[in-house]
């Protein structure tokens, strides 16, 4: 593991010890250790490409980004990315800036909203598709009459739980 994605597995650690169970548990939120992001990230055939369009769908502080942006530069040094990060907890946003701008991006949108909202309205406009998308989505039921179950359900999709939300809407956008 590099020094740049030990140091986000730091920033990872420390997160994790403080911040609140009650907090991680009312968003589902549990931080992906770095050595996972990095097998995660192995796990992709990588073409040689010119240009990468990367989503990290609940994005956190950009652990499984990071692995991911690390192993597109070691595999293909002149490939470029442009890298959108989805994350709801606004505690995190200034540290997953941060850590994806040390890969130095073609572009950059991080957008602190509820994953579900962001991909609604990306398939509703047909802003783009993505070539890469990584995720390690959140545990956490969804409520019948929540509007989330509402906007997924206008997608066609009925799922139970947003870990299945973010998998389907993933693939929607792949």
């Amino acid at each position: 593991m590099n020094s740049v994605l030990a140091n986000i597995d730091q920033i990872r650690q420390s997160y994790s010890t403080q911040t609140t169970s009650q907090h991680k548990a009312s968003l589902g939120q549990y931080f992906t250790p770095t050595k996972i992001a990095v097998f995660m990230a192995s796990l992709f055939g990588l073409k040689n490409k010119e240009q990468y369009k990367v989503l990290d769908a609940g994005a956190g502080i950009g652990c499984l980004s990071s692995a991911l942006l690390q192993r597109i530069q070691d595999t293909h040094p002149h490939s470029s990315y442009d890298v959108t990060a989805v994350e709801l907890d606004k505690q995190l946003i200034t540290t997953l800036q941060h850590n994806l701008e040390m890969f130095k991006p073609a572009k950059l949108e991080v957008c602190n909203e509820n994953f579900i909202d962001f991909a609604f309205q990306s398939l509703l406009e047909k802003r783009q598709s993505y070539d890469l998308i990584i995720l390690n989505p959140p545990y956490k039921k969804i409520n019948a009459k929540s509007k989330e179950r509402l906007l997924l359900r206008e997608l066609g999709i009925e799922v139970v739980n947003l870990y299945a939300a973010f998998v389907a809407l993933s693939l929607e956008l792949l």
